[in-house]
């Protein structure tokens, strides 16, 4: 399920683009592994984090390495050939196939809107990711945000297949509902539509502009789904209505009170038996030199709670609120697990899958 419903590239686009990607990949490739041998060189690899973020500030490598990373970034979205640019130059047409979807009589009833919804400060104060205006302030967001999934991950040209990866390595069982909490544009949802094909699928979020397109994407695949703008932390569904709940890239993009709400939501809303599955970013392997190149990253990117999430017991979370079966383990998105010693060839998310279970 990799079709692509979104913005058409011109030629210089296309160009502009493949360049971020190049640069990129010259970025988490080369420029990442003399770093690291800068980072050794300073006799660094037992230092807390925050000191070796100290000890650094000084290299030219690494002020050129965040230089760069932030500002690939931004050119990204918001340079003259960015994805907002890209998105606006079709913005009648892909606001047409929105509204086409929307009203679609064989899919009426599968979105459910609320412009009554009160965002949290904390999201719509914060450009996630550099995303001028975050994913929810623009009527084509979802599409920037998709089109944006092409170079988060720049090893991968298929930039759904981290989804089907996560899909797969889910527990086997009767699932009769499942919820994607923090779904996106769907496509995260998508995959569970080919694993257990007689499932109920929903998905919830905060943005409409995504969940419009979620809803046109699952439209175009043949995917019956519901989608609904609703908080992760009080979801208004019943007790006991899911059997499977997942998210993915969620929990490290929200505050830990909400982290430790949507704990507690999860428990009332799955059956007994029922699975609690995330893959997201925890715990980043490599000791000093990844706790460092990975909290750098958070803040070159306005990732807010990143590190917070990192340095929660979301094991020990789950465990206060009853669920056993608890488990976190590396995850490999496709381009390799780190090596023996926790340390990658090139720079990667600190992928962790997550699972608990509700005892039956």
């Amino acid at each position: 399920m990799t079709e692509h419903n979104g913005p058409a590239l011109a030629p210089d686009e296309q160009a502009a683009q493949a360049f971020l990607r190049a640069a990129k990949l010259y970025w988490s490739g080369p420029m990442y592994r003399a770093l690291r041998r800068q980072f050794v060189a300073r006799g660094l690899d037992a230092a807390e984090p925050d000191q070796a973020e100290r000890a650094m500030r000084g290299e030219p490598g690494y002020a050129f390495f965040c230089w760069l990373e932030h500002h690939l970034q931004r050119e990204k979205y918001a340079g003259p050939r960015g994805l907002v640019h890209i998105a606006e130059r079709q913005r009648a047409a892909l606001l047409a196939r929105l509204e086409e979807a929307a009203g679609d009589s064989m899919s009426s009833g599968l979105l459910e809107l609320d412009p009554q919804l009160e965002l949290p400060g904390w999201y719509v104060r914060t450009d996630y990711h550099q995303h001028p205006g975050g994913v929810w302030s623009d009527e084509l967001a979802g599409f920037v945000y998709e089109l944006g999934r092409r170079t988060t991950l720049p090893a991968q040209l298929d930039p759904y297949a981290v989804h089907q990866r996560f899909a797969a390595a889910v527990p086997d069982g009767d699932r009769r509902r499942i919820l994607d909490l923090g779904c996106g544009t769907g496509r995260s949802q998508l995959p569970f539509a080919l694993r257990w094909p007689e499932a109920e699928l929903y998905g919830i979020d905060l943005s409409a502009p995504c969940l419009r397109l979620a809803h046109l994407n699952a439209r175009e695949l043949g995917v019956r789904a519901w989608w609904a703008q609703r908080r992760c932390e009080a979801t208004g569904y019943p007790d006991a209505h899911f059997d499977l709940l997942h998210s993915t890239f969620l929990l490290h993009e929200l505050p830990r009170r909400s982290v430790e709400a949507l704990v507690r939501e999860a428990w009332r809303l799955l059956r007994p038996g029922g699975h609690f599955v995330h893959l997201d970013f925890h715990s980043p392997p490599g000791g000093s030199w990844g706790a460092f190149i990975h909290y750098g990253h958070a803040r070159r990117n306005n990732e807010l709670f990143m590190r917070s999430f990192c340095e929660t017991d979301f094991a020990g979370l789950q465990r206060a609120a009853g669920f056993e079966d608890i488990d976190m383990q590396l995850f490999d998105d496709g381009t390799g697990l780190p090596g023996p010693d926790g340390i990658s060839e090139s720079w990667r998310f600190p992928f962790q899958l997550f699972i608990a279970r509700k005892p039956a």
